[in-house]
């Protein structure tokens, strides 16, 4: 099994915090829609006919394009991959972008799974963050994605802030946990270089996030949904049973995907491939064959993989998959490893090391003390 990943690299405008490759010019759509679909022609061989079960629209903001062109690239993909019979089609989707007639449309060109990015609750912390919707807006896109068969589609939402009291974000789990949908994606805010957020920091104007309101909330969220009956199997992802995201599970079992599009990255064959993250470079490079660049992964590059993407999730690290690389955790870590499982920040069992409950919300830093060095 395989995925497709589709980066559209456009959006009405810029949110404070984000740092993907996106544009807000959208001059360009045509030229970098067509270009997209010839690189998925261009790239067959990458995957070794080996089926594709995901399909990703990511962004920027895939919902601004017009319904026709995502049925284009679909059938783009039909047309040069081998597609399972039980595909999963995501598109990520503005509240403020969805209404009946869009829905149905995105429907008939293939999309049966909808990523909203509900964000926040609060609208000034929406209107902080320069989101094009408001709270009634993200309510109303939820209610009818579920109308009309989304019923396994996805909310993403936004933790940490100073602003945000452990009330109101108890009480926007508890909407979350009863408005019908199946599948959350919660992150902590960090503060990426380059972003509006960052430049308000320095600046003085905004107080920066701090770690203990990031674990104060993150261990509410835990706390709220697990004992609402959803499945943490992921760090920052949560699903009702039978509903995890292919997609996603597929990244963290470093499943290979081909990405396309200015600023996508691509996993195949230990290979780790990433466009120009310039939609003019994109352009102008592409029939030059010189819009990517690659990296071979090294042995080392593997394992820490193996460790960090295994820690993140409830199944764990693989520790078989990483004796296949000559590599034995217990041997290299015996110390640190014996002490996580003492203070309950680890678990053993039967051939995978995981993170706890305890553990999780730490797991990128346990990763790194794990890690090989070359």
């Amino acid at each position: 099994m395989a995925g497709i990943y589709l980066h559209i690299p456009f959006c009405k405008q810029a949110c404070t915090y984000c740092d993907f490759h996106f544009s807000t010019n959208l001059s360009t759509q045509n030229e970098v829609l067509a270009l997209m679909r010839e690189e998925l022609r261009i790239r067959t061989n990458e995957l070794q006919d080996e089926k594709i079960d995901t399909i990703y629209f990511g962004g920027g903001t895939p919902s601004i394009i017009g319904a026709d062109e995502i049925a284009m690239l679909i059938r783009s993909i039909a047309d040069h991959y081998h597609l399972s019979e039980k595909l999963e089609v995501t598109l990520e989707a503005n509240p403020d972008d969805i209404e009946i007639q869009k829905l149905r449309s995105w429907k008939d060109a293939g999309i049966n799974r909808l990523s909203i990015g509900v964000q926040s609750l609060n609208d000034d912390i929406l209107q902080w963050m320069n989101r094009s919707h408001n709270s009634i807006q993200a309510k109303s896109a939820i209610d009818l994605a579920l109308e009309q068969g989304y019923e396994t589609s996805t909310i993403d939402l936004i933790y940490g802030m100073p602003e945000i009291s452990e009330q109101e974000w108890n009480n926007t789990l508890k909407f979350v946990s009863g408005c019908g949908i199946n599948h959350v994606s919660a992150y902590n805010l960090t503060v990426e270089d380059g972003t509006v957020l960052a430049h308000q920091i320095k600046k003085g104007s905004r107080v920066p996030p701090d770690d203990l309101t990031g674990s104060l909330h993150y261990g509410i969220l835990v706390d709220q949904l697990e004992a609402d009956d959803w499945d943490h199997y992921e760090v920052s992802n949560f699903a009702k049973a039978g509903f995890r995201s292919k997609h996603n599970s597929n990244y963290w079992s470093r499943i290979p995907y081909v990405g396309v599009g200015p600023g996508a990255h691509s996993f195949a064959n230990n290979i780790r491939r990433w466009n120009v993250s310039s939609n003019q470079h994109y352009l102008k490079k592409f029939l030059e064959g010189s819009y990517f660049e690659t990296e071979q992964l090294t042995r080392t590059d593997r394992i820490n993989e193996i460790i960090m993407l295994g820690l993140r999730t409830a199944n764990g690290i693989d520790t078989i998959e990483l004796e296949a690389e000559g590599f034995s955790i217990f041997h290299e870590h015996e110390d640190y490893v014996k002490k996580s499982i003492d203070n309950g920040m680890m678990e053993w069992d039967e051939n995978h090391l995981r993170t706890t409950k305890k553990g999780m919300y730490f797991a990128d830093r346990i990763a790194s003390d794990l890690f090989l060095v070359s």
